[in-house]
């Protein structure tokens, strides 16, 4: 399993020569796996995972120092959480193998555009769907859903991000 350290080498190529971001979300954090590999980034790291379990196991993750990885942590749903957060209040948001987990990303999206600040960037992993002839995302057998990179380009155009694709 490789999604937490393939997005934080992303992160490092994009924060290269820049100091840290204020405030970062890791959305659908789970366990933390990504926390620890960001955490140099971010001057305040919140965790927000669903499940209660797994945010219990991101609380006991420490830095080297002894300090926690997350400053925050918070049960909410994904989409939720995102409208309910204040607009341009993150810097980056990170999203490790959760939008398998979400069909149609139009009102994720829009949220997440809303809670970033201008210029705000999100890094994120997808399941790879090549169903071009489809609404653009399909579900499979294990209930995980996969996306065409020409959907998610327009549904980060519609909700006014810019999509690049590593």
């Amino acid at each position: 399993y490789k999604a937490p350290e393939l997005v934080a080498a992303v992160v490092d190529t994009l924060m290269e020569g820049r100091g840290p971001i204020g405030d970062v979300i890791d959305l659908g954090c789970g366990t933390g796996l990504c926390g620890p590999l960001i955490r140099r980034h971010c001057k305040v790291l919140t965790g927000m995972d669903l499940s209660e379990g797994m945010l219990r196991r991101a609380a006991g993750l420490k830095q080297e120092d002894g300090s926690r990885v997350y400053d925050h942590l918070v049960e909410a749903e994904l989409v939720t959480f995102l409208n309910e957060s204040p607009r341009d209040c993150f810097g980056m948001a990170v999203c490790v193998d959760t939008l398998c987990y979400f069909g149609r990303l139009e009102e994720m999206m829009a949220e997440l555009q809303s809670a970033l600040r201008p210029g705000g960037i999100m890094v994120a992993t997808v399941e790879r769907c090549d169903d071009l002839e489809g609404p653009g995302y399909l579900i499979d057998q294990s209930g995980r859903y996969s996306h065409t990179i020409p959907y998610l380009q327009k549904t980060a155009a519609a909700a006014g991000l810019n999509f690049v694709s590593a």
